[in-house]
């Protein structure tokens, strides 16, 4: 259970919460990417609840990724391509909860959020960073295994997944669908998590579907939006919010 009485909470509050889910699901919808590193720490500069944030984002979190794995038909596409990564996110991530050396988040988030802006501005160069296919199946194992050993322990699996599929020049809808079943097999087992540890109540589940209402409008609107732009377009919005994350991760780090 988290600190603050849900019902307590003041409507101009929960207006304000839900406004940011439906902004940042806006932004899902259009690149894939953004719902959690917009959404938590707006929630909790309002409640001044980390674990309060985290617990009302993970349904939306939950439930955007699923809906958006099997948009657009690319589901079994993305699971015949990339079942090795699947299988070595969720060891990787049954790893890192084991880890019994703690390490302080405030590093690794400092450390992905300096290779996430490293990695975009390099794409920006004549000979950016690209992924034989002869190579995706051996760097994807890899970049499973680290990138769920990272979300064990600090919940922050995504960049690198993120940057694994920039990397191999998916197209917009593609990438869109990969990145959500990725994010959607990495969240499982933290949402278990969750509500074990009790962070997840009975109260905080009830108010965490209700805000995946405005999440899933969100991304109603932000898929409307990508059908109508551009690879090129999506490519350049995308490295845009990457580079937004990647900042953020990195001043998070200094808090």
């Amino acid at each position: 259970m988290t600190s603050i009485n849900l019902g307590q909470l003041d409507w101009i509050i929960v207006a304000t919460i839900f406004a940011t889910f439906f902004a940042a699901g806006a932004v899902k919808g259009v690149v894939g990417v953004g719902l959690p590193m917009i959404s938590v720490p707006i929630i909790t500069s309002i409640t001044g609840s980390p674990t309060l944030a985290i617990a009302l984002a993970s349904v939306p979190i939950l439930l955007s990724n699923g809906w958006q794995a099997v948009q657009g038909g690319h589901h079994m596409e993305c699971v015949r391509r990339f079942w090795p990564l699947l299988l070595a996110l969720i060891g990787g991530t049954a790893l890192g909860v084991q880890v019994l050396v703690s390490i302080d988040p405030r590093i690794v988030a400092r450390i992905l959020g300096i290779i996430l802006v490293a990695f975009i501005a390099v794409q920006f160069f004549p000979s950016s960073l690209r992924i034989p296919a002869s190579a995706e199946r051996g760097i994807s194992i890899g970049i499973g295994i680290v990138a769920g050993i990272l979300g064990g322990l600090s919940s922050l699996f995504g960049p690198l997944l993120v940057m694994l599929m920039v990397a191999l020049r998916l197209p917009k809808d593609l990438f869109v669908s990969a990145v959500a079943l990725l994010f959607f097999t990495g969240m499982v087992p933290l949402f278990l998590g969750l509500v074990a540890h009790g962070i997840l109540g009975t109260d905080e589940l009830i108010a965490s579907v209700a805000s995946a209402l405005p999440v899933l409008a969100g991304l109603a609107l932000g898929r409307s939006v990508r059908n109508r732009i551009s690879q090129t377009t999506f490519e350049k919005v995308l490295y845009a919010v990457l580079v937004l994350i990647g900042l953020n991760l990195i001043r998070r780090s200094f808090l």
